[in-house]
């Protein structure tokens, strides 16, 4: 089979989940096998339609020269591009976005998945080394802004846990932010951020 025909039908028979764990992937790049079962799905989607009605049968079913035919046919398909399903936070992350003085918001979406998270995609193509998105570099929270908020006992008792120096004065100074409720001046951005509750996820995921 040729690659792009092969690399178009596994797209088509993966998985949400699946696509979203796809590697980023340059254009004309041969798309991996992600599973078993979407691999057997993939090649009898490819089947059925070089050899109709015969699924089953491992034996051609129609002359070579038809199956060739019915490849070309099949290569020559452009396929429409899945509709964008935005997440009910995207307008309020956009809004952000622009509130902090970034660019580039009306370039993005936050789109949901059937696992009940979700993530940022381009809504429009984008060229090689393109800047997407774009914010200023005083609007981050970070593991330098995280030691400068916080008392210094607290950085130091934080800091004693090694690797993780970087990411624990961050959730700590998250955690005591979201505390503070509107009164916070991440109050907007945290209010995009997952809940604590069975339907959320811990500080570290934010």
């Amino acid at each position: 089979l040729p690659p792009g025909l092969l690399s178009a039908a596994r797209l088509h028979a993966m998985s949400e989940a699946e696509l979203w764990a796809l590697p980023p992937l340059d254009v004309g790049s041969d798309v991996p096998p992600a599973s078993a079962a979407s691999e057997w799905r993939a090649l009898t989607k490819l089947r059925r339609a070089l050899c109709p009605g015969s699924a089953a049968d491992l034996s051609p079913s129609l002359p070579a020269e038809e199956v060739a035919q019915l490849l070309r046919a099949l290569c020559a398909v452009e396929v429409e591009p899945m509709p964008l399903r935005r997440h009910s936070s995207d307008a309020n992350a956009r809004a952000l976005l622009a509130a902090l003085g970034g660019g580039g918001g009306e370039r993005v979406a936050v789109v949901g998945c059937s696992a009940g998270g979700r993530g940022l995609v381009a809504a429009s193509p984008i060229a090689s080394d393109e800047v997407v998105v774009s914010l200023p570099a005083a609007s981050l929270v970070s593991g330098a802004t995280a030691r400068a908020e916080l008392p210094a006992a607290v950085v130091a008792a934080l800091e004693e846990e090694g690797e993780w120096c970087d990411h624990l004065p961050v959730m700590h100074l998250l955690m005591r932010e979201r505390g503070r409720g509107a009164a916070s001046p991440l109050a907007a951005w945290l209010g995009l951020l997952p809940r604590l509750d069975g339907a959320g996820g811990p500080p570290s995921a934010w």
